[in-house]
């Protein structure tokens, strides 16, 4: 019962918190400190519950994450949103469970997920707070890497190379962009070549860095 009302009701807050108005009430009214915390627990929760097999699609519990996951990607497209995000310590957990999460997900029960996942990160790294939380993390840009690779959807794969390009673009430090150069060469055997090429357009850019 407790997973069938969270799933109903995160369903309906998803399709209600779009705009800036409806996030600044958030904020104003302390509700948004207690969404981070719960999407923290059922995050958690989620990862322990389903960590040798993905929950259906169609299940509540399922259903529930999708939702906290939408809002939080309505939360982080609006600045104020991604400032409250990046300013909490439970916020910033959220976002690296998340990214950690990413490269555990199986295909293609959890192409959803994924999907989601890419574009909460995408939004994130909007801000420089963001992109600093994803850079460190070599499993995390590994993960972003791996969603380029023929198993997963065209939708996914352009999702990811989206994320990449936008933090490329802001090509943070050497060490970064080294991580990068030595990840997609040992990626290159099972990226799509599609995907692939639009990296090449960095590496000069990168090794003037040096």
């Amino acid at each position: 019962y407790g997973a069938a009302l969270g799933s109903v009701l995160t369903t309906m807050l998803w399709k209600t918190s779009k705009t800036e108005e409806v996030i600044a009430t958030f904020i104003a009214t302390n509700t948004l400190n207690q969404f981070l915390n719960l999407a923290m627990v059922t995050m958690t929760s989620f990862r322990e519950t389903y960590e040798k097999e993905l929950a259906d699609a169609e299940t509540n519990e399922f259903k529930f994450i999708v939702a906290l996951l939408g809002i939080y990607i309505n939360i982080a497209a609006q600045r104020a949103g991604r400032d409250f995000i990046l300013d909490r310590e439970i916020g910033i957990d959220f976002i690296k469970s998340s990214l950690d999460y990413l490269g555990e997900i199986p295909m293609p029960s959890g192409a959803l997920l994924k999907r989601l996942i890419l574009m909460l990160l995408f939004n994130i790294n909007i801000d420089k707070r963001g992109s600093l939380l994803i850079e460190p993390g070599y499993k995390g840009i590994e993960s972003i890497l791996g969603c380029l690779n023929m198993q997963h959807t065209s939708e996914i794969q352009t999702l990811g190379l989206n994320l990449m390009d936008a933090l490329l673009a802001e090509m943070p430090t050497q060490e970064f962009c080294d991580k990068i150069i030595n990840l997609v060469s040992n990626f290159h055997v099972f990226l799509n070549l599609f995907y692939f090429l639009p990296f090449f357009r960095y590496q000069k850019k990168i090794l003037s860095l040096s």
